[in-house]
C-alpha cells in the first residue's frame, strides 16, 4: 500500500513520526532537523517511488508501483481502498 511504503521509507534516524493522509495525498512528518534535513526526507520518499516538491521518483521505481498507486498523467492514485487491499500482499514480496 502507498501509505505503508511511504511511512516505511521514512522509518529512519531523525524522523520521529510519519503519517500519510490519503484524502489530502500528503505526508505529515515530525523530524529532528539536526539529524535529518527536509531535503533528505523528500529524497527518501522519491526513492520509494513517490514524487515530492523537490524530487521526482525515477521511472524505474515509479513503474514498479502497483497500478492503484500510479498517480502521474491523471491517474487517481490510491483512491480505491478495495483495489489497494488487493495488492497489499504483493508489496510484501518486493
Amino acid at each position: 500500500m502507498c501509505e505503508d511504503r511511504i511511512v516505511a521509507a521514512l522509518d529512519v534516524r531523525g524522523v520521529r513520526a510519519a503519517e500519510w493522509d490519503q484524502l489530502e495525498e500528503k505526508a505529515t512528518v515530525v523530524y529532528k532537523p539536526k539529524k535529518i534535513s527536509e531535503e533528505r526526507i523528500q529524497q527518501l520518499v522519491a526513492d520509494a517511488g513517490h514524487d515530492t516538491d523537490l524530487y521526482t521518483a525515477t521511472d524505474e521505481v515509479y513503474n514498479g508501483l502497483a497500478d492503484c498507486c500510479l498517480y502521474r498523467s491523471g491517474c487517481q492514485g490510491c483512491s480505491d481502498r478495495e483495489k489497494h487491499l488487493e495488492h497489499d500482499q504483493d508489496d510484501d514480496r518486493r
